[in-house]
């Protein structure tokens, strides 16, 4: 009942050129600017089939498995393109993001959407590093966010202002208040990264090794449960957000001092 439900991702990497830019300049990348010098595409990657197992040493292989008996095709093409920040002083090298994992909605025989299925519900999000060679994706390591114990966490949905979850045989799965539906990053001067999530929606400070070191929530939202330290600072009016709206995209100060999220959609009800 799935085959539909799934489609053979593809993960393309464009490269776009705004003018004469230093970035453009530090890798290397051919000038071809426009005639009304707006932006123009100057080269394209692509991800070669990867097991999505090896992003994460903690998903269970039968996971893949049963998963792919159900109509799930994506296990060699995870999606990883969430977010996107150059390595710094490394040619055609870029940490990318993974999302929160394979998902889709559960849908109840009058068309009805009631949640989202986790086909691999124990997938972390991850940071991947990856490398631009011969016209591909080549990923060079894979680094899953943990908690404070070592921990990977998950993509499962927080709590009730969430989709419900189900597991791939449809069936309710808890709530996860560690979970993550990581969306954006940038890096810290100091060599940690900022990670923006829709669930909060929430920012975090994330180390080198993965580790949450702090998550932070609209007031009011902070689980004292959560595996990892969590503050809940952000404006409490972003608790408003929509169902899968929380913050897309994440901008950072030259300074590293002031961090930008944009939510995907209006607040309120649609």
């Amino acid at each position: 009942m799935f085959e539909k439900a799934f489609k053979r991702p593809v993960i393309i990497l464009t490269l776009i050129f705004f003018g004469n830019s230093l970035a453009s300049k530090e890798l290397n990348l051919p000038v071809t600017p426009n005639s009304n010098h707006k932006a123009a595409i100057v080269d394209r990657f692509e991800l070669l089939p990867v097991d999505i197992a090896s992003l994460n040493p903690n998903i269970k292989l039968e996971a893949p498995d049963v998963s792919e008996n159900k109509g799930y095709v994506g296990r060699n093409y995870p999606g990883i393109g969430s977010g996107l920040i150059r390595v710094p002083n490394q040619i055609n090298e870029f940490y990318m993001l993974t999302d929160r994992g394979p998902n889709f909605d559960n849908v109840n025989g009058a068309g009805k959407v009631y949640g989202k299925i986790f086909p691999i519900e124990n997938f972390a999000p991850a940071i991947v590093h990856v490398k631009l060679e011969n016209k591909t994706i080549v990923v060079i390591n894979s680094i899953p966010i943990v908690d404070s114990l070592g921990n990977s966490v998950t993509g499962i949905s927080n709590n009730k202002d969430d989709e419900t979850p189900f597991d791939i045989n449809e069936r309710v799965i808890s709530y996860r208040p560690s979970g993550l539906d990581t969306e954006a990053i940038q890096l810290l001067p100091d060599g940690n990264f900022l990670i923006s999530e829709e669930y909060g929606p929430s920012i975090l400070v994330v180390s080198p090794k993965g580790q949450v070191l702090m998550r932070y929530l609209p007031k009011g939202k902070a689980n004292k449960d959560t595996p990892y330290p969590v503050k809940d600072s952000l404006p409490e009016i972003f608790k408003n957000r929509r169902s899968n709206r929380g913050f897309e995209s994440l901008a950072l100060s030259p300074d590293g001092k002031t961090a930008y999220a944009i939510l995907q959609s209006p607040m309120g009800d649609p």
